[in-house]
Formats: structure tokens, C-alpha cells, sequence
């Protein structure tokens, strides 16, 4: 199948399709994108460096689909954060579902690409050949979510969005302008000048509910995502055994998240 075929909104979408015609699902990847809109039979997940997902048979047989991709080294990421925290716009637009050109352009030239290579990548599947309608439909609902939120680039390259806002913030702090002695000295005020003194009549109603909480309200729902709890730890460490271990521990997670959800709704 041609690449022209398919149509692209994003240019980085269109980039990780075709890493994933090089990792060999080219003959299958339309097929994986015609499952995937027409059944939506897929649980699926995004983890730093790991795409998890089951994928459903026409008998509904769960698929397992594993897409591990190799983490950026810690050299590359200070180069990354550092060229994002020079530039506002980059994560302006970032955070509002873009991805500038400009911001790949800039990182080629320092020799790091957020967009992996083929020797990047290692797909896995469970009960099913390797190239399949169904490690297709993995691949293809990985390109959606990265359309669809550009940061989803950084987690799968190893860093998340709390994390990567975190970082930011300390790259922006080592960039600002470190004081002299006499300078810190002015910027920290002493006891006496402060304001932050105890206020009896402001202290006796700090726990006092104030009248905004009356309009507090909530909705306790399920997750969409069968044993989502279960999916957001880390994976076991038990080698060959872990998709078993998980297999058998999916159910009880499934009816911790039944339980909790029945207690809130004061079932």
C-alpha cells in the first residue's frame, strides 16, 4: 500500500507511519486503521516508552500487543528542555495540539530526532504473528493519540507531561540570573519584615467551610478502560510469567474498580 493513500493531518503523524512501514507492518497498516474505525475493538494505553493494547478477534479472544520504543538518552533530553524552555511559543503551541516544524528542524540540528527509528522499536504479540490486522491496529491508534496531542511524543520517548512541565520549570530556573550574596540577602526578607505573622482572627476560621463549597459537585464514573488500575503500575518483573500473572489478576482488579465505584455512589 502506498503512503499517499493514507491521509494525514499532522506532519509527525505521517512521520510515524512511515517508522512503522519500516518495522514491516506496511502491508497490513490499512487493515489495522479499518479495524480500528470500524469495530473499535481495542483496549489500549500509552506508558512512558510502551504502548499497551488488546486487540479483539471476531471471536473476541483477546490479542495482546505490546510497542516498546527506546528512551531518549538524559544528554539528549537536557537539549530537548533546554530548547523548549528558550522558547515560549514551542510549548504554547505544543500544549495546544500543534507541533511547529521549526521545533524539529531545531532538534535535527543538535542531532535528536522525538521521532524514533526503526531499530527503535520492538513490537510484540501475543497469540498472533507479529505483522498482523491487529499489531496494525496498535500502530494505528498510536499515530491517532499522537495527532492528537503532540506531548504524547515526549511520553513515548520516556518522559511524561507532569514530568516534562516539571523539568521545564527547573531548566527555566538554572537559566535565570544566580544573585550575589548581597542580592540574596535583599531578596529574602527577615522575620520582622515579613508578612506572613499568625492572625488570630483570620486563623480562628481557617476550617470554617466557606460558602463556595456549597456549590461543590463531583461525578463518580468508571474507568473506560477495563482494570485501568491494574494498567498504570509498572509491569511485574516476572519475565515470561507476567501476562499470565496479569491475565489472572485483570479480574479482581476489574471488581476492586466495581466496588469503589458502588461505595462513592452509596450503593
Amino acid at each position: 500500500m502506498a503512503l499517499d493513500t493514507i491521509v494525514r493531518n499532522k506532519w509527525w503523524g505521517e512521520r510515524w507511519v512511515k517508522l512503522f512501514y519500516q518495522c514491516g507492518l506496511d502491508s497490513v497498516f490499512e487493515l489495522g486503521e479499518d479495524y480500528l474505525r470500524k469495530r473499535r475493538s481495542i483496549d489500549f494505553l500509552i506508558s512512558p516508552c510502551l504502548v499497551t493494547a488488546r486487540v479483539f478477534d471476531d471471536e473476541r479472544r483477546p490479542i495482546r500487543v505490546k510497542i516498546t520504543i527506546e528512551s531518549l538518552a538524559e544528554d539528549d533530553w537536557n537539549s530537548v528542555l533546554s530548547l523548549v524552555s528558550s522558547e515560549a511559543l514551542y510549548l504554547a503551541r505544543m500544549l495546544a495540539g500543534d507541533l511547529p516544524s521549526e521545533f524539529d528542524e531545531q532538534c535535527s540540528k543538535r542531532g535528536i530526532s522525538l521521532i524514533p527509528s526503526s531499530d527503535d522499536i520492538r513490537i510484540e504479540v501475543d497469540g498472533a504473528a507479529k505483522i498482523s490486522q491487529f499489531s496494525a491496529a496498535a500502530a494505528a491508534a498510536t499515530v491517532e493519540a499522537i495527532e492528537r496531542d503532540p506531548l504524547t511524543l515526549f511520553l513515548l520517548r520516556g518522559l511524561g507531561k507532569e514530568q516534562l512541565l516539571y523539568r521545564l520549570r527547573e531548566h527555566r530556573v538554572m537559566k535565570s540570573s544566580t544573585p550575589d550574596a548581597g542580592q540574596s540577602e535583599q531578596l529574602i526578607p527577615s522575620l520582622g519584615e515579613s508578612q506572613l505573622g499568625w492572625n488570630s482572627e483570620s486563623s480562628s476560621a481557617y476550617w470554617k467551610l466557606g460558602a463556595s463549597l456549597d456549590e461543590l459537585s463531583y461525578r463518580i464514573r468508571a474507568d473506560e478502560l477495563p482494570a485501568a488500575l491494574l494498567r498504570r503500575l509498572d509491569t511485574l518483573p516476572l519475565g515470561g510469567l507476567t501476562s499470565d500473572i496479569e491475565r489472572a489478576l485483570e479480574e479482581a482488579y476489574a471488581r476492586i474498580a466495581t466496588r469503589a465505584q458502588a461505595f462513592g455512589l452509596g450503593l
